[in-house]
């Protein structure tokens, strides 16, 4: 049986010299065989050759350097580490990077490995040299260190809570690892102390606010979906709770399986606090335009009645049994009408005068007043700044305000105590009215009443302005003080607010608009007087055929000669068709139609001789032009005041 030759020793030699040149040719990287003598190139491949540009016959026997550097001599000069010569001298393969200019002028960095080459003796005689081009790998490191940076500084300088966390599947919730610095500024917590204690974070949420928020973040880990809500969050700054907006975005691998989070929480307590401030103040409007309303209808009825009351009185003798029935029909009219006043000053729907007054001088007038209706049980203190500013406020209104707001600091200390009044001029800043969008900045009078009554709950502070809301028993209180306090103020330019604590009182502060200078103006002017018509023509408008009746006969019985119409364009026709256009017309201001303003201006057109008077049972201040404010009667209608009204128009 014959065997196949064994190859020689010589020819394994040179399959392997030639595998090995093979491998050398192929390599993409330059490689370069250098001898440790003189430093020069015996060998080099072709990603070699190519790199230095020049023909292979001119890099054999060039020193590295003079490749790479353009120096005679290894290493002089060069600002790298040589690591042929590291190499010797450790005698290990070393490694370094220089950056290389390529022969288009490229600058490009080289990774450069060395290993050595032995002789038969063991000496290292050759080095092999290989580089490699880690351009782009240096790119993306700087442009990752760069990116780092920006987000570190994004997220370090954030006014928003920034953190991250992981999904771990023994914890019932996910685990906080990270927290920017600004948890420490907003909430009082150190970032070391929520990553310390994972679920510190969990435990600060509002109790009525944990169970959604669990839920929630439950569903958006099982989704993969990002989740945002709106948290309460208890913070070491206040020790109170703060409102923040919560946006929670899950971590998914591969498999779209939640391994971990990153969160964003930003305090949003003031925006909170301006939509609860706008969101009552459009409830205020909407309950004072209602009570607007309800007023102007309840006026008309009521001048029917104090109107007629008024008749039958006059008709009965003192003798007669039925007067004093019919005396308590008027009077309780009248305590209605009072009613209404209140709703009309909620509403702001009540016709104002305001002008320059000095506070101090009217809270003085109040005094002896004010002392009488709180009981002597009770300390009254004024604490009056010298010289204090005038305000522009309707006399009336401000009594009233104060009155009110007095009565209401009485009845919080039904065991006695202390009220003060104070009064101080200030200066509101943007940022002072910034939460409040109908205040204005600029300079006000403060008045305060403090007192050290029992205080006010905190769930029922927002809502002590609303008419008809009222802690009081049944029977000792309507619920319109402090609405008649808030209309009133807000009428006049002003602002109102409060601070209270339960078992330690009350302060209200009233902020009108201060004027230049502060001068009081004249004496109040005398009551009214019931005057006597000459014959004279008067023309009542009024779409309300009760009231326009009450006032034809109160006109007739005071001896006018009166027309009635129940339209502003049944006025005009009449008046057309009359001989002689009336003296007076007085229209109601609100009518179907035609409206008092828009009649006066048809009147003044066509006959300037006639005097207009205006009444109305609430004031729109949107249509009633400033000249008219002082022809207008106020319903229910009062008769001296409506005589007076005629007689003042035809003199």
């Amino acid at each position: 049986m014959s065997s196949a030759p064994n190859r020689g020793g010589d020819d394994a030699k040179r399959d392997a010299d030639g595998y090995s040149q093979a491998i050398f040719d192929a390599v993409n990287d330059p490689i370069a065989v250098i001898d440790v003598n003189d430093f020069r190139v015996v060998d080099a491949n072709p990603a070699f050759i190519a790199s230095c540009g020049i023909p292979r016959e001119k890099v054999i026997g060039q020193t590295c350097h003079a490749l790479t550097h353009g120096l005679d001599h290894p290493c002089e000069g060069a600002n790298e580490i040589c690591p042929v010569r590291e190499l010797l001298a450790s005698r290990r393969p070393a490694v370094c990077e220089h950056v290389h200019t390529t022969p288009t002028g490229e600058r490009r960095t080289v990774s450069i490995g060395v290993s050595p080459l032995r002789g038969a003796n063991g000496e290292i005689t050759r080095v092999v040299h290989i580089a490699r081009d880690i351009t782009a790998y240096k790119d993306g490191q700087r442009a990752l260190a760069t990116a780092e940076a920006r987000y570190r500084e994004l997220v370090e300088n954030s006014h928003d809570i920034i953190y991250s966390g992981v999904v771990d599947g023994e914890a019932a919730l996910p685990l906080i690892t990270y927290a920017c610095p600004q948890a420490e500024t907003t909430l009082g917590i150190s970032p070391s102390e929520l990553t310390d204690a994972p679920h510190l974070w969990w435990t600060l949420i509002h109790d009525d606010d944990k169970a959604r928020a669990e839920a929630e973040i439950t569903a958006a880990l099982a989704s993969g979906k990002p989740v945002t809500r709106e948290l309460r969050i208890n913070t070491r700054q206040n020790g109170d709770y703060q409102w923040f907006e919560d946006t929670f975005v899950p971590k998914l691998d591969e498999s779209r399986r939640a391994i971990g989070f990153l969160g964003v929480a930003r305090d949003i307590s003031t925006r909170k606090r301006m939509e609860a401030q706008f969101h009552q103040a459009q409830k205020m409007e909407a309950i004072g335009l209602l009570a607007g309303g309800v007023a102007h209808d309840f006026n008309n009825l009521l001048s029917v009645i104090l109107a007629n009351s008024s008749f039958a009185l006059d008709s009965l003798p003192p003798e007669n049994p039925a007067r004093a029935d019919v005396l308590e029909i008027k009077q309780a009219g009248e305590r209605a009408a009072s009613l209404t006043k209140q709703l009309l000053a909620f509403s702001r729907k009540q016709v104002v005068q305001p002008r320059e007054m000095n506070p101090n001088d009217a809270v003085n007038s109040l005094a002896k007043m004010l002392r009488r209706l709180i009981g002597e049980n009770i300390a009254l203190d004024l604490k009056l700044a010298p010289n204090a500013r005038a305000v522009m406020i309707d006399p009336v209104q401000f009594d009233q305000v104060i009155t009110n707001l007095a009565v209401n600091a009485r009845d919080a200390m039904p065991s006695g105590g202390r009220l003060v009044i104070e009064t101080n001029d200030v200066v509101l800043t943007d940022d002072d009215v910034r939460s409040f969008p109908d205040v204005m900045a600029g300079s006000y009078v403060a008045v305060r009443l403090s007192d050290t009554g029992t205080g006010i709950p905190r769930d029922v502070l927002p809502r002590i302005f609303e008419p008809f809301f009222t802690t009081k028993e049944r029977g000792k209180g309507t619920g319109l003080g402090l609405s008649m306090v808030y209309g009133a103020v807000k009428q006049n330019g002003g602002h109102i607010s409060v601070l209270s604590e339960v078992g330690a009182g009350t302060s209200f502060t009233v902020f009108l608009r201060a004027v230049q200078t502060s001068s009081e103006r004249g004496a109040t002017a005398s009551g009214p007087e019931s005057v006597r018509g000459h014959g004279e023509t008067v023309m009542v408008v009024e779409d309300d055929a009760s009231v326009r009746t009450a006032i034809v006969r109160i006109l007739r019985e005071a001896g006018y000669a009166v027309l009635d119409a129940a339209s502003g364009d049944e006025a005009l026709a009449r008046i057309a068709g009359a001989t002689k256009p009336p003296a007076v017309v007085i229209t109601d201001l609100v009518m179907p139609g035609m409206n008092g303003v828009a009649l006066a201006e048809q009147i003044a057109a066509r006959h300037p001789e006639t005097r207009v008077v205006f009444c109305s049972g609430y004031a729109d201040v949107g249509i009633l032009p400033d000249y008219a404010i002082a022809k207008l009667v106020m319903k229910p209608i009062e008769r001296p005041l409506l005589l007076q009204a005629i007689h003042a128009a035809i003199a």
